[in-house]
């Protein structure tokens, strides 16, 4: 559901039809076979989640970090650590906080992000949650928040990425209003604002399923695992650009399948 950060409310118009003709629907509108963008949505019903199972373990971050990870704990340099804040929550006492500042590290290119993986059947259909950002200062244009979603080994035969292992799709949620890099085997699908919205918990929901096979062209189903990163990082920061700062907080995510 992630369309450049609206939260889109239906309005009902009632009438009373005159006696003597029946009322008709008028006819629904066009829709188009495109990718669905991350928007702001409301917040799905409880009993909705709770009929369909997370496919995330510890999505709140109340049991502690694990089965979370960041790629700064298997030596990739442009990566850095993720905490647990028990200060920051929407709902219980924990969240994933994400601390981002350039100054404290050397680089181009700097990521903060939680990362977790499972198995599945195909991709997920839907990935959600929230996130809080905070102290947000811009140093680069290519400064922003994403979630990524990777069906890693892939058996399906997808001529556009070559020998790739995986296929990608990016969906920013706010910082950025063009692709930010260029990579074979990784889709961008944009939204969410220029600038984040601060001090308040923003409702983001995808769908990945949908948008593997609008554009990769194929319902992936054999693979070995999916991972979902929960980011916030910046890109091509010049040694003149002002420092990049921001505090961003995720909670309460899920996927479906």
């Amino acid at each position: 559901m992630l369309s450049s950060c609206l939260i889109v409310a239906g309005s009902l118009l009632l009438f009373t039809p005159p006696p003597t003709i029946p009322p008709t629907s008028p006819p629904a509108p066009a829709t188009s076979p495109t990718s669905t963008p991350p928007t702001t949505a409301p917040v799905p019903p409880a009993e909705d989640a709770a009929a369909r199972p997370n496919l995330l373990l510890n999505p709140s971050f109340e049991d502690g970090v694990d089965p979370w990870f960041s790629f700064a704990e298997r030596n990739t340099t442009s990566w850095g650590k993720f905490s647990i804040s028990d200060t920051v929550a929407r709902t219980g006492t924990r969240s994933a906080h994400l601390e981002m500042d350039s100054t404290k590290y050397r680089g181009r290119t700097r990521i903060h992000g939680a990362v977790q993986e499972f198995k599945a059947t195909h991709a997920p259909e839907t990935i959600g949650g929230w996130y809080k950002v905070e102290s947000w200062e811009r140093g680069t244009p290519k400064q922003y928040l994403q979630v990524v979603v990777i069906l890693w080994n892939i058996k399906e035969r997808v001529p556009a990425i070559g020998n790739a292992r995986n296929v990608q799709i990016a969906y920013t949620l706010a910082g950025v209003e063009e692709a930010p890099l260029s990579i074979s085997n990784r889709k961008f699908i944009l939204s969410g604002p220029p600038e984040p919205v601060q001090g308040e918990w923003v409702h983001f929901e995808i769908n990945p399923r949908n948008d593997f096979k609008a554009h990769w062209g194929v319902d992936f189903s054999n693979f070995e695992f999916c991972r979902v990163l929960f980011e916030v990082r910046f890109d091509a920061l010049r040694d003149e650009d002002p420092p990049v700062r921001g505090d961003v907080y995720y909670d309460d995510l899920y996927a479906h399948e």
